[in-house]
This record gives structure tokens, C-alpha cells and sequence, in this order.
């Protein structure tokens, strides 16, 4: 079934979703020009949204970039952003994967590592406190990348779709939506399995948002301090 819900803040861009939250980047029209504002919603009792509040990006955000999605309620993973750092900082962020807390009314952007411009979307595996994404590549065209948070690439593959390379996960399992084809990037091996049970909600839908889950049914991933399945504290 299908809840069409419409609101004047709605607006096309990149979504991100914690729990009952979602985030989504969009452009306001200030004194003349437009800036990259984050608008947050909460989800309510049947399917009905409330808009929470406007989050503005710090002036030294020079462009928001493309793809987005949570790593918690405060916190959320920004692709291909362009960071102007202070002057007693000499390193120019440009196609940065960034960590943003948004915690406040302005949010804080920490940049983790330039790549790639981001085609498409990011997922956040909290299991391996990695990061996936889909990256186009000079001279390598879209590939699916697996990085640790300080810009490894773990490993990497290119697949076949004609475009959109939107990115959703299901616990630790992450998903790469083209046009018509839904694949599954296995994060072991790094390769794509099609998925041909799973229909494209659209044919090459943009922008997928899906909430980071930490652990699967057959095993749990912890914090340290936490107590172990034997006992123990990690």
C-alpha cells in the first residue's frame, strides 16, 4: 500500500533516516541566492510527518555535495562535500566524505577523507563502523566502494545500470538500486549479486534512505563497556 503525504518543505534531494527521523538536503532561497539547508521531519502514528526544524550548514561548506544517510540521531555522512578549512589549515576538502553532527540548530562538519565525486548514495554499517558508497571515478565510470572511516577502500566492483546508483541496507546486508536492476554489494567479497526478487520501487529512483541496524539475527555487534554474550565487558 501507498500513503501519498504532501508538505511544504518536501523538496527533492537527498534523504537520510534514523529510527522515526528523516532528513532531507534541499535548497532555501536567502537574500538572492539559494544555500544547502537540512530539514528534519519526524514520523508519526499513521504515517503522519511533522517538521521538526531547519539545520543550516556552516559558511565554510562551499558546496553540499550528494548522497546522505544517518549514523545516529545526531549524526549524519555527507558525500562529495567541498570544505573550505580555516587558514591555519593549509588541506582544501573537495569530494570529502564528512561526518555532520546536527545536533544543533547549525551543524558541524567533520571532514573523514577525500574520494571520488559521490554518484548517487552513501550507507553507514554501524556493525563494522564502515562506510559504502557509489563513486564515480575518472576513467573507471560508477563503482561501489567499501571504505573505513579514515578513506581505505576495502575494496571495491563496477556493475552494469544505466543510472541512479541509490544505496539502502538491511542490517549488515547493503543494496545498490539502478535502472531497472536492485544488487546486493557483498561487503566480503566486493562483488554484486543481482537481486531479481526485489522490484525497483522506480525505474532508476535517485535516492534511497534506510535505518543503520547494529546487529542480525544470528549475531550482535557491541560498544566498549558493554557486556559480552559470556559475560565479559568489552
Amino acid at each position: 500500500a501507498t500513503t501519498s503525504i504532501t508538505h511544504p518543505q518536501f523538496s527533492t534531494g537527498e534523504i537520510a533516516k534514523f529510527g522515526n527521523k528523516f532528513w532531507i538536503k534541499t535548497l532555501e532561497y536567502v537574500q538572492s541566492i539559494f544555500i544547502s539547508v537540512l530539514e528534519e521531519f519526524e514520523i508519526g502514528s499513521n504515517c503522519s510527518i511533522t517538521h521538526l526544524r531547519t539545520i543550516n550548514l556552516p559558511p565554510e561548506v562551499l558546496s553540499s555535495g550528494a548522497g546522505m544517510c544517518a549514523k545516529d540521531v545526531n549524526t549524519l555522512i555527507m558525500g562529495s562535500m567541498h570544505i573550505q578549512p580555516p587558514p591555519a589549515t593549509p588541506t582544501l576538502f573537495h569530494s570529502a566524505i564528512c561526518e555532520v553532527n546536527i545536533s544543533g540548530s547549525t551543524a558541524v562538519v567533520n571532514p573523514l577523507f577525500n574520494t571520488g565525486n559521490v554518484a548517487g548514495d552513501i550507507v553507514y554499517i554501524p556493525s563494522s563502523n564502515t562506510i559504502a558508497a557509489t563513486v564515480d571515478i575518472t576513467g573507471q565510470g560508477v563503482l561501489a566502494m567499501h571504505f573505513d572511516t579514515s578513506g581505505t577502500i576495502l575494496g571495491q566492483t563496477s556493475f552494469s545500470g544505466s543510472s541512479a546508483f541509490s544505496m539502502f541496507s538491511y542490517f549488515d546486508d547493503v543494496y545498490v538500486g539502478t535502472a531497472p536492476t536492485i544488487f546486493k554489494f557483498d561487503l566480503t567479497n566486493h562483488t554484486m549479486i543481482s537481486q531479481p526478487s526485489l522490484t525497483n520501487v522506480s525505474n532508476g529512483y535517485a535516492d534511497a534512505a534506510s535505518s543503520p541496524e547494529c546487529f542480525t539475527s544470528s549475531r550482535a555487534c557491541y560498544n566498549i563497556g558493554d557486556i559480552g554474550p559470556e559475560g565479559g565487558i568489552i
